[in-house]
């Protein structure tokens, strides 16, 4: 189960397991305290903190939806996320993104990982927010010519339903619960789409990524990063997908919560 909680659940009283000379970790105190410390130093005004986790809180997220005067944008904001474990398998990870009104987000599959140093953990960590951070402008560009592109692209009523299929049946990212997700977004947006129209690629893969949004904290970004790179590789393949113009007017399609890694195109 995956609880949507708070920095102060997350800090104090979580029972931490016993360190050793071949295990050692980061809490996710020292993680929430250097993250805010690193985003102030370099400019970066925090909107909102979210965070997520496992019911004992021995894995978790931190999403930290961002602003700056440098990485301004007329709908994106830059967000900055991580993941945590006190898994001995599980390593410190870490993303940059955007946000878009604090509603959807959009990840880099640029993570920084942290190595397994048993003597530094806390410095290997610290290396992978800095790494991050200072090449924020960099993938906050990238990023928005990644959504540009997808914006762009059309696919026609089999090929999504041979994406949903195979996402269920074969590559196992989705379950029933998720593939109910999607077609209930389906529904809710008629009549901007109906089950014989083309679907715009953008829109289609917010819904796809909002049903798999519920992941394990420890699976969250390496389900997203799969999720993508499965999504891409069908329209690479695919003769149905055709170009089309921007329309005069975009109609925005919005859901509650929308986590989107990016992989290049």
């Amino acid at each position: 189960k995956t609880n949507i909680t708070n920095a102060a659940a997350l800090t104090g009283r979580i029972p931490l397991p016993p360190r050793s000379a071949l295990f050692e970790y980061v809490s996710h105190e020292d993680i929430i305290t250097e993250v805010r410390k690193q985003l102030k130093k370099r400019g970066f005004k925090i909107i909102r903190e979210d965070y997520r986790s496992n019911s004992n809180y021995q894995s978790a997220n931190g999403i930290y939806y961002l602003d700056h005067p440098d990485l301004q944008d007329a709908e994106l904001k830059p967000v900055f996320t991580w993941s945590n474990s006190y898994e001995r398998s599980k390593d410190f990870k870490c993303t940059i993104g955007v946000h878009n009104d604090l509603e959807d987000i959009f990840l880099s599959d640029d993570v920084s990982y942290s190595t397994e140093d048993i003597e530094q953990p806390f410095i290997s960590m610290l290396r992978c927010v800095v790494e991050q951070l200072d090449q924020a402008a960099d993938q906050f560009s990238d990023i928005k010519e990644k959504i540009t592109r997808l914006k762009s692209i059309s696919v026609s009523p089999r090929k999504r339903a041979e994406l949903i299929g195979r996402l269920f049946l074969e590559w196992d990212i989705m379950g029933v619960t998720q593939i109910s997700t999607i077609k209930r977004a389906l529904d809710e947006n008629k009549p901007l789409y109906t089950k014989s129209d083309p679907i715009p690629a953008w829109d289609l893969y917010k819904f796809l990524s909002y049903a798999v949004s519920d992941a394990h904290p420890v699976k969250w970004m390496d389900n997203h990063i799969v999720l993508y790179d499965k999504f891409r590789e069908l329209l690479d393949h695919t003769k149905k997908i055709v170009k089309v113009p921007a329309p005069e007017e975009p109609k925005s399609v919005r859901n509650p919560l929308t986590t989107v890694i990016f992989k290049q195109l």
